[in-house]
């Protein structure tokens, strides 16, 4: 149980409101837990989520979005030494041959009409590489509508659009 006992260094850690704030009689505060056990707890899958995510610049999140719909997303964050889109590493424009770093993230869905699919994608400066996996009959209904979600895509990434689509269980 996390507390706070007075101490030169805690001195100001905890202060109960009903006791004013004022030292016991034998010059220490009174000691509280700093946090209720379900918020140390919480707390605890927050700072242990942002330590890792320093570590190592990749993302991970599972839950349901909504009642009978799992997700599970990846989203893994060029490393910070690389040099801005558009500029070498000593601070010169990069050649046209040398690709931008890429935002990489993998989005995994359990639907119960169309199966689990699996989307990954790459954003390298202003193209966007889009690739679906699913079953056999979903993915025939994903290249159906594939050229109206390409189109739509499309005006907003200046570099391009590709989509490619599998059917699950063929190229994995």
């Amino acid at each position: 149980m996390l507390s706070a006992a007075a101490s030169p260094s805690s001195a100001g850690a905890e202060v109960g409101a009903d006791d004013g704030g004022q030292p016991a009689g034998n010059g220490e505060r009174n000691a509280r837990p700093l946090l209720p056990e379900g918020h140390r707890e919480a707390l605890q899958s927050v700072l242990r989520h942002q330590l890792e995510l320093l570590a190592s610049p990749v993302l991970r999140w599972e839950g349901d979005v909504w009642s009978g719909l799992f997700m599970a997303l990846v989203v893994q964050i060029p490393p910070r030494d690389t040099p801005p889109h558009g500029q070498s590493d000593g601070g010169q424009p990069r050649a046209d041959d040398e690709p931008a770093p890429a935002w990489r993230s993998e989005l995994t869905l359990s639907l119960a009409t169309l199966g689990e699919v699996r989307v990954r994608l790459a954003l390298t400066g202003q193209r966007l590489d889009l690739e679906l996996t699913a079953t056999e009959e979903t993915a025939r209904r994903l290249r159906a509508g594939g050229q109206r979600l390409r189109e739509r895509l499309t005006p907003l990434m200046e570099g391009g659009v590709t989509l490619t689509i599998h059917e699950a269980g063929a190229d994995d």
